[in-house]
């Protein structure tokens, strides 16, 4: 049975808030939004404006003359690997401090940052963890028109059934690590169609 479109709305908040309230979903004109500050979705509603912190939405790109009229193919969700585990710092050796109280200014508590896992298709790469939150919504994925146009927001556009719509952050080239598609084995098939009945 699919999910109804306010659960999968939920997918996209943010699991912590920052600038602005984003770990719940919010209403602004007409629209109920949710957001992590690199994807932003949003559906029809007949609400009252939400009040919070919130961006401006209404900034965004969400005219369909902005991307192309071809979807890009999404890969299955079973072809999808797994995000690559994170690697000790060398340089606090993995306490993430210098020396005692100065924390290491190159990791995260120990833990080095690596470069964002994101996938290639049709030119443009996104995040690995948004390939599968699109994938596994059935989303439609559509490439900006003018994404070697400097100045133009680099977003691609997306829906999901005929409620959802919206926008999501496309990699910069060379800032991500891109991985490709597994082939999928007959365990993770079967797991597949069972979370599917």
């Amino acid at each position: 049975m699919p999910a109804y479109p306010n659960e999968i709305l939920k997918c996209f908040r943010a699991n912590e808030d920052g600038r602005y309230e984003l770990t719940q979903t919010f209403v602004v004109d007409g629209y109920r939004y949710a957001g992590d500050g690199f994807v932003c979705a949003r559906m029809r509603c007949d609400e009252p404006d939400t009040e919070g912190r919130w961006p401006d939405v209404a900034a965004l790109k969400w005219s369909a003359r902005e991307y192309a009229s071809v979807p890009i193919p999404l890969p299955a969700i079973e072809t999808i690997p797994p995000d690559p585990p994170e690697e000790k710092c060398t340089c606090c050796d993995g306490s993430g401090e210098m020396a005692p109280g100065v924390e290491c200014p190159m990791c995260d508590h120990g833990m080095r940052a690596r470069p964002m896992p994101a996938m290639k298709m049709d030119d443009i790469e996104i995040a690995l963890d948004h390939v599968r939150l699109l994938s596994a919504h059935d989303a439609t994925l559509f490439a900006p028109i003018n994404r070697n146009t400097p100045g133009y927001a680099q977003t691609a556009y997306f829906k999901i059934g005929d409620e959802i719509e919206g926008l999501i952050a496309v990699c910069k080239s060379g800032h991500s690590v891109i991985v490709e598609p597994i082939t999928p084995t007959p365990a993770t098939l079967e797991e597949r169609n069972r979370n599917e009945r």
